[in-house]
């Protein structure tokens, strides 16, 4: 009980607090916590950049290995077929869980689905033409999805090279050829439910090997749900934009504004 009072009073003398804060021992640990800190700080920030730095060349070289690798073994177009297929088939089996690393199958494919927008963004009514090209969003696609989703890949620490992400998203844009290619051909794009359709099953089965690849060399949890859910979302979403921009002949989307003479 006494104690208690003591301590107290010990801790509401300002004099005393004043008196011990500016006495050599408080002021010389305090020092020394301040230096370890910005000691310790300044560490792990140069061994990150080291690390980072060594990683970033270690993904160069393996890069400049894997473009050697190619050049020696030419992709056979023969096998572009079975790898359009492959990209439909969810990972379920050995045999399919292979990820390629070839860039011809993905730039085979981006070609069609270029060539598909711009027929149906040249057939689009005049009062429904959007004022971005196709070639401007594909573009814009081919640079951000497969830089957000490698850099989320890395953050949950993903088994995968920057080389096969993109030819396994560039072969993930079969579903998008394939949705808005069987779309156009039997109804014109004017059916929403026939594209929903063909949105559900080639849309989503090449959504669905993307995100079962990544859930398969993805060692985080919780890194698995964000990575694997971004990425199929944008796949799905682009499908959806590129539909009602370029492809739908009477929906109006940022469409120019026609002058009544």
């Amino acid at each position: 009980m006494v104690l208690r009072y003591l301590l107290r009073y010990l801790a509401n003398s300002e004099h005393l607090v004043s008196r011990l804060a500016e006495s050599y021992p408080v002021r010389r640990a305090a020092q020394l916590t301040v230096y370890a800190f910005a000691r310790g700080r300044r560490v792990l920030s140069a061994e990150r950049m080291r690390s980072l730095s060594q990683r970033f060349r270690h993904e160069l070289e393996e890069a400049k290995n894997d473009l050697q690798d190619e050049m020696k073994k030419a992709l056979s177009l023969k096998e572009l077929p079975q790898r359009f297929l492959v990209s439909l088939i969810p990972p379920l089996t050995k045999h399919y869980r292979y990820v390629y690393s070839d860039l011809l199958g993905p730039t085979i494919i981006l070609v069609m689905l270029a060539v598909l927008l711009h027929y149906g963004h040249a057939s689009k009514l005049p009062s429904a033409v959007t004022t971005a090209s196709p070639g401007k969003a594909l573009a814009a696609y081919v640079i951000v999805v497969p830089t957000l989703s490698y850099m989320l890949a890395r953050a949950g620490a993903a088994q995968i090279k920057m080389r096969e992400l993109v030819s396994l998203l560039g072969y993930g844009l079969l579903g998008h050829v394939l949705t808005l290619g069987v779309s156009l051909l039997f109804y014109h794009e004017m059916s929403n439910t026939f594209f929903f359709c063909c949105l559900a099953v080639f849309g989503g089965l090449c959504a669905l090997r993307v995100a079962l690849v990544l859930l398969a060399v993805i060692p985080v949890p919780a890194a698995r749900l964000i990575v694997c859910s971004v990425v199929a979302s944008l796949q799905l979403l682009s499908i959806l934009f590129l539909h009602f921009a370029y492809m739908h002949r009477t929906f109006v989307y940022g469409a120019t504004k026609v002058r009544k003479h």
